[in-house]
């Protein structure tokens, strides 16, 4: 189970043959369904960071719903991850690493609410 060594301070961003990367790496039957609702509006609720100027629209590869436009990133100011993992996360079970879950419960689901607040040269990507 991937969600235990993943190190890094992004995350939800797959690739169907890469081990480590791929989704179906992250789906956790047994997660909480309280912890998975609460996650998933943390994640909703996260600053948009990177919004790509695109006409593709990202398809869940699960349920095949339409998840808006692809290419924009959300941030609470510490992990980055991309709009549509509250969706896998909410339907899918998509489990987040721990250190990334760690992270949301020191803060108790409390999401920054000021994006002058962010360093974003300390963000991945940046």
């Amino acid at each position: 189970m991937y969600f235990h060594t993943w190190k890094e301070k992004w995350f939800g961003l797959f690739k169907k043959d890469v081990p480590g990367l791929r989704l179906t790496d992250y789906i956790d039957p047994d997660w909480d369904l309280e912890l998975v609702y609460r996650v998933s509006e943390y994640l909703k609720k996260g600053i948009i960071y990177i919004e790509a100027t695109t006409e593709q629209r990202f398809i869940c590869s699960m349920c095949k719903k339409d998840l808006g436009y692809n290419g924009v990133m959300m941030t609470d100011g510490v992990f980055v991850w991309p709009h549509v993992l509250s969706h896998y996360v909410e339907f899918h079970k998509v489990r987040i690493p721990d250190n990334f879950l760690k992270h949301i419960l020191e803060v108790d689901f409390k999401m920054i609410e000021d994006s002058d607040d962010i360093d974003l040269d300390n963000l991945p990507f940046s």
